[in-house]
């Protein structure tokens, strides 16, 4: 039975463990001879040739008394780990959306262009950057660093614009980066005019002219947009009082353009 096999087994099990506190004991410094002998014996064990423990020896059980259970270890691995069908698109992840970008993009171009409330509103940051450097790019190949003048004039008129809104807005989805995203996709117009500055001197009349023109566009574009986000009947009534903190953000951007 188990309890007759186990009660056998306890000396061998015994006689083991004397050898190994024996081998743990031993000083140091013993001779020669100890030490020779105390190595043999331990290679003996390790390799299971000598009589201290039999290592094939197996528990036997008898026909009326079951085996113990044996443990099984699982792992359990989530189902939606390894679901990469189902997984979305990285730019949607991102927030990207180049339907919106285009739409955007072009109610900014056309003011008069029809627009969803919620794509008007929609704090998508990609357009914005792009057109600021691109901004940056065409006053560096006309000789103007001002990559510095363009993210600072940005960040702290769309601030102040932002504070604007809130005071006369009683909406509460105005928010720093809905704000910002309009102002850059509204930069736009600016474009081509820096474009134009690489070849041509805007400093004479026909570059005060088009500087007006451009000024006049974004702050109707811009100004459109926010009223369409906010949907607010207080916005539309105050349209001109939001229209002049806009253009004198928007001159900024030109007089660095021209100059």
């Amino acid at each position: 039975s188990f309890g007759d096999h186990a009660k056998s087994t306890t000396p061998q099990l015994f006689h083991v463990h004397s050898v190994r506190v024996f081998f743990t004991s031993l000083p140091s410094h013993s001779d020669l001879h100890c030490s020779e002998m105390a190595n043999e014996i331990r290679s003996q064990v390790l390799d299971g040739t000598s009589g201290w423990y039999d290592s094939s020896a197996q528990p036997s059980y008898s026909s009326g008394a079951p085996p113990p259970p044996q443990q099984s270890y699982a792992f359990a691995v989530p189902a939606d780990e390894d679901d990469f069908e189902n997984e979305p698109p990285l730019l949607e992840e991102l927030g990207i959306n180049f339907q919106h970008i285009y739409v955007k993009s072009m109610a900014a171009v056309w003011p008069t262009k029809q627009i969803a409330a919620d794509v008007a509103g929609d704090a998508d940051l990609t357009g914005p950057l792009l057109f600021c450097l691109a901004l940056g790019t065409c006053l560096l190949l006309s000789g103007k660093l001002h990559f510095g003048y363009i993210y600072g004039f940005s960040v702290f008129g769309c601030a102040c614009l932002s504070l604007v809104l809130g005071l006369m807005s009683s909406s509460e989805s105005v928010n720093f980066w809905r704000v910002c995203s309009i102002f850059g996709y509204c930069l736009l117009p600016v474009l081509p005019l820096a474009m134009l500055g690489i070849v041509m001197d805007l400093t004479g009349t026909v570059g005060l002219a088009l500087s007006t023109i451009t000024a006049l566009w974004c702050t109707y574009s811009c100004t459109r947009l926010i009223e369409l986000w906010l949907d607010d009947s207080r916005i539309e009534q105050q349209r001109l009082l939001i229209a002049y903190p806009v253009l004198l953000l928007y001159v900024s951007f030109l007089l660095i353009t021209i100059y």
